[in-house]
């Protein structure tokens, strides 16, 4: 069963994988929002626990003290 994980997980990582012919303008943006796609999480968060019922803010509650495990 690993051995079927691991052949996935390859098969996967070489389909998104960017190769030597990817324009650099779309390994450019792929590492933009990449990296800025934490505050957007922060951001969402933000809105759950301003905007959102009591069961939206526990839930933006659980979310942050999972990431500040991480």
């Amino acid at each position: 069963m690993a051995n079927v994980i691991e052949i996935l997980n390859q098969t996967l990582f070489l389909k998104i994988n960017g190769g030597n012919g990817t324009p650099a303008w779309l390994a450019n943006a792929a590492i933009g929002i990449a990296n800025s796609l934490i505050y957007l999480v922060a951001l969402l968060l933000l809105w759950m626990w301003l905007w959102g019922d009591g069961e939206r803010r526990q839930l933006a509650i659980k979310a942050a003290l999972v990431a500040m495990l991480v």
